[in-house]
């Protein structure tokens, strides 16, 4: 009884041990494929990302905040530091040097 005991606590240690060993490598196979695939890639969606320089004034159709002034402001690209204005009868922006 003491030895088919001993038997059964090993082979399920054992079974623990590759259940687990296998669960790790299919989780980090799992990631290793998601790595692969990249942020906004034609696989996710149908329509290409629009890309838009970084040297140029913002696009026409962005709106803005209207500040205090009057004036319609937007930092752009975003989290940038270049802030542009417009009068809010005018639609092209204009770089606001400091």
């Amino acid at each position: 009884i003491i030895g088919i005991s001993t038997g059964v606590i090993l082979l399920i240690i054992m079974a623990i041990v590759l259940i687990r060993r296998t669960g790790g490598a299919i989780e980090e196979e799992r990631m290793f494929d998601e790595e692969l695939i990249p942020v906004n890639s034609p696989l996710e969606s149908d329509t290409e990302p629009e890309i838009v320089s970084q040297d140029t004034n913002p696009p026409d159709s962005e709106i803005g905040i209207l500040g205090d002034d009057g004036y319609y402001w937007l930092e752009w690209p975003s989290a940038s530091g270049s802030w542009y204005y417009r009068a809010p009868n005018e639609t092209i922006w204009s770089y606001f040097e400091k």
